[in-house]
């Protein structure tokens, strides 16, 4: 198991293997490093599909299905209103 595997493994798949939030989505802005990051891999882990926004593309939920990231200032107008569009696209909800 390399490093990136391990921190895949540890943010979890969203796979809905009896998480406390199975079949949800939710939205983390700042998801991508410190307690973003922690939080994100908190509802992947127990079966949330993430939607991050983060101001830089960190690369670090790359290749988890679990989790998608939009990078962008959360504070633009309209970018509040495409991620979550994302997230229905993406998700159906």
């Amino acid at each position: 198991m390399t490093a990136d595997s391990g921190r895949m493994a540890a943010a979890g798949s969203g796979s809905g293997r009896g998480g406390r939030f199975d079949g949800m989505v939710t939205v983390v802005t700042g998801g991508s490093h410190g307690l973003g990051r922690a939080i994100t891999r908190g509802f992947a882990a127990e079966g949330a599909r993430v939607m991050v926004c983060d101001l830089v593309e960190s690369g670090y939920f790359a290749g988890n299905p679990a989790v998608v990231t939009v990078t962008g200032d959360i504070g633009r107008p309209g970018l509040a209103d495409e991620v979550m569009a994302a997230a229905v696209s993406r998700w159906g909800q």
